[in-house]
């Protein structure tokens, strides 16, 4: 799809196309920066999501045509300051039940040409806040305009990949999870002195049977849903 057509297709989308969406606009200290796409890179799938076939494609790192940075800028913030990430189009809101994750990898370079095959650690996740999974309004980020996360106080100096992401489970059951991710371009200042863990490879942390993307949802007690490894570095 030509990003040229973007906006007519979305508005021509059936309701099903309509709840799937894109982490397009970056936010600091509860503020956004730029426009869309400003800082987050584009991808060429557009809105649609990415499906367990792709799990071993470097695409699940910040989407198919985004290895990249392009025309994308990078901003400057401060270790300590919080980021997020909201959806492309007015008023849109996450609408899959789903965990949802925030990862970073710093960039041995500049974050623009950086490819993300360097080791990628969690700043934020959630899952299900309420008592019942098979309702969708328990998951954390039902209906929620955006994800947000600190950086930690004592992460490095530098540039970095700032990967938002949510899986949609309303067809996990069917080996259908749906990946939504993006990647923003972030430089990182600060004094630093910690060490980011643990890490894993993107694509490498999950695979086709992991429970976390086979989960179904829509049993009436489905039981308790488990986070994927690895845990949230804070800074410690």
């Amino acid at each position: 799809m030509k990003w040229s057509t973007f906006t007519a297709s979305c508005l021509a989308a059936s309701p099903l196309i309509e709840a799937h969406y894109i982490f397009s606009k970056l936010h600091v200290n509860g503020k956004q920066v730029g426009s869309d796409f400003t800082y987050v890179r584009k991808n060429s799938n557009s809105y649609q999501p990415t499906f367990p076939t792709s799990l071993n494609s470097p695409n699940m790192r910040c989407n198919s045509g985004a290895s990249q940075g392009g025309a994308t800028q990078t901003y400057t913030v401060a270790a300590g300051s919080k980021v997020g990430f909201s959806l492309w189009s007015a008023g849109k809101k996450i609408e899959h039940p789903g965990p949802a994750f925030i990862w970073m990898s710093k960039a041995p370079g500049n974050a623009s040409t950086y490819d993300g095959s360097g080791d990628w650690f969690k700043i934020f996740e959630a899952g299900v806040c309420g008592s019942n999974p098979h309702n969708d309004g328990d998951w954390c980020t039902w209906y929620k305009p955006m994800i947000e996360a600190t950086i930690p106080l004592s992460t490095p100096p530098g540039d970095y990949l700032v990967r938002p992401e949510q899986i949609g489970l309303h067809q996990a059951q069917d080996g259908k999870a749906q990946f939504y991710m993006e990647c923003a371009q972030i430089r990182v200042t600060g004094t630093g002195g910690g060490k980011p863990g643990p890490t894993v490879k993107i694509p490498g942390y999950l695979t086709a049977s992991s429970p976390a993307i086979t989960y179904n949802k829509w049993k009436a007690s489905p039981g308790a849903y488990h986070l994927p490894p690895p845990a949230v570095w804070t800074g410690q």
